[in-house]
């Protein structure tokens, strides 16, 4: 189980080094028996993007979510 409470940084843009952490926590969830594999994160909202975080990774980087 993985949580993860990171935010837009305060310009707004993607906060790219947190998500590469996101990225390895996605290869250890793939490892993981699949009772373990949960992930949460912070639910933190973009008015510049329109998107939250958690939306905007499943859609630049919903390759890498392993199918539960």
């Amino acid at each position: 189980m993985e949580c993860k409470s990171h935010k837009w940084t305060s310009g707004g843009n993607v906060p790219s080094a947190k998500l590469t952490v996101w990225n390895e926590a996605m290869y250890y969830i793939l490892l993981a028996p699949e009772d373990y594999r949960k992930f949460f994160i912070l639910k933190d909202y973009s008015e510049k993007g329109g998107e939250t975080l958690g939306e905007y990774y499943i859609r630049a980087y919903g390759h890498l979510i392993p199918v539960m």
